[in-house]
């Protein structure tokens, strides 16, 4: 049961206290077990070999590794891993997540949450919001691929039975597909419109080179479905054309099919929004090897 859901936009961290400490007190809110994602570029993941120590010494043994990497400025930087179940089984190198984000950003968000008296329980990236609504889906039993489309960027997931396997970021978003197919001619086809032909094969090559990867790699099954986060406005068509191309069920996700929410449905623009906040309040700990 989603009890609400609420959503602010354009706030610079600067402005968070005091409009988060009115939230909280306008809903009762204190103390309320929080989890907090980052936007997507607050936080860096990036995918690597994984040395071969336990899981309790990867995240010391990364930031070892990490130290040769002039870009990353571990100094002032909080470092994560994710691992990835199953690997050394099958005798191959493994690989895992090394997640990035500024400690002073990190402080920030930590001194603001807390200030306003809610209790932090965690802080995510958008990857993992997305894995835990792709593990209320029946297709995560068997792996299931989920893409998330931000304005001017995406946002693609594979993972099964709520392990995270792929993160991967796509250079095409949401306004370059929607803007394409808003026409008042409804019998338009993509076809038509070379700009959203091309914006669409770019996500369609990103989507095959990660479900090859994830196959090859890691070993797994093929994955059959593609599920698209809700966006903004309906284009007509681009499911059909993104499931010809691949060959794959394509479908666009309704969180009121998968949700509850106490006193109304959630409308597709709102879906959009809420998304990562419904993402990281479904934070889950997921203990497999």
């Amino acid at each position: 049961m989603l009890e609400d859901v609420d959503f602010t936009d354009g706030r610079e961290i600067n402005e968070l206290d005091n409009a988060l400490h009115d939230w909280v007190d306008q809903y009762d809110l204190k103390q309320l077990s929080t989890n907090f994602v980052l936007a997507a570029d607050e936080a860096n993941i990036m995918l690597t070999e994984a040395p071969e120590v336990t899981d309790s010494e990867l995240q010391q043994a990364m930031r070892w590794k990490l130290k040769a990497n002039s870009e990353i400025n571990i100094k002032d930087s909080v470092i994560d891993c994710i691992s990835i179940p199953g690997q050394r089984e099958r005798g191959r190198q493994a690989m895992a997540y090394v997640v990035t984000a500024s400690t002073d950003l990190l402080k920030s968000y930590v001194r603001i949450v807390e200030k306003s008296q809610l209790n932090l329980k965690s802080i995510d990236i958008n990857a993992l919001a997305l894995r835990n609504i792709a593990h209320l889906l029946p297709e995560d039993k068997y792996g299931v691929a989920f893409l998330q489309l931000d304005p001017n960027s995406g946002l693609l997931s594979l993972s099964r039975e709520g392990s995270l396997f792929l993160a991967r970021d796509i250079d095409v978003g949401y306004q370059q597909i929607v803007s394409m197919g808003s026409s008042k001619n409804t019998s338009l086809k993509i076809e038509d419109s070379v700009g959203m032909q091309a914006s669409l094969e770019n996500i369609v090559l990103e989507v095959q080179r990660s479900l090859d990867y994830y196959e090859r790699y890691f070993a797994q099954t093929p994955i059959q479905t593609l599920v698209l986060a809700p966006l903004p406005a309906e284009v007509p068509g681009v499911v059909e054309y993104i499931s010809g191309q691949l060959g794959v069920n394509v479908y666009e996700l309704d969180l009121n099919n998968i949700l509850t929410m106490k006193n109304r449905k959630l409308e597709r623009g709102l879906q959009t929004k809420y998304l990562p906040a419904i993402g990281a309040a479904l934070r889950f700990s997921y203990t497999g090897t």
